[in-house]
């Protein structure tokens, strides 16, 4: 056995060298067809994004939890992204009220909140009445939203970030 190994030395290297390349290309595409997606927020996936046919839809089921939670986070990133939207969403006792008509004291009031508190907030408390959702986050920030319609919505402003 000794004298074939000696013999054949060579040949068994690239022998062995082929079968590491091999299993190398099998644990790459392994890893690949196996590992998760990144997900900087490490929060659970809540949909899934299906192509449809025209005219096909798929009847999605959320309780009204689901409906306040989504109207605050909406409104919560539009106010980072996108303060123009979030102004106009605004009901106009607010705009008078708290920002006395000027976008700029809302620009202002935008700027100074964390906006790591801020993303991360969540409804702790609501309380709905009629076209009334009063929401209540986890930062003691109170919005009351007026429903016109399925995500149609306007805002009051009760309270401020910590």
């Amino acid at each position: 056995m000794l004298n074939f190994i000696k013999k054949y030395h060579k040949t068994l290297l690239l022998i062995l060298f082929i079968a590491l390349v091999i299993a190398g290309i099998f644990l790459y595409r392994y890893i690949k067809d196996h590992s998760g997606e990144y997900k900087p927020d490490n929060s659970p996936v809540y949909y899934e994004i299906k192509k449809y046919e025209d005219n096909q839809y798929e009847v999605v089921y959320l309780d009204e939890v689901d409906v306040f939670k989504g109207y605050h986070k909406d409104f919560v990133r539009l106010m980072i992204n996108n303060p123009t939207i979030a102004y106009d969403r605004l009901t106009s006792d607010c705009k008078k009220n708290i920002f006395n008509d000027n976008y700029d004291d809302f620009l202002k009031y935008v700027k100074k909140l964390d906006k790591t508190v801020l993303l991360t907030s969540s409804v702790s408390k609501y309380n709905k009445d009629g076209d009334r959702i009063i929401v209540v986050d986890n930062t003691d920030s109170s919005y009351v939203f007026y429903e016109k319609g399925v995500w149609n919505y306007s805002v009051y402003i009760n309270g401020s970030i910590r």
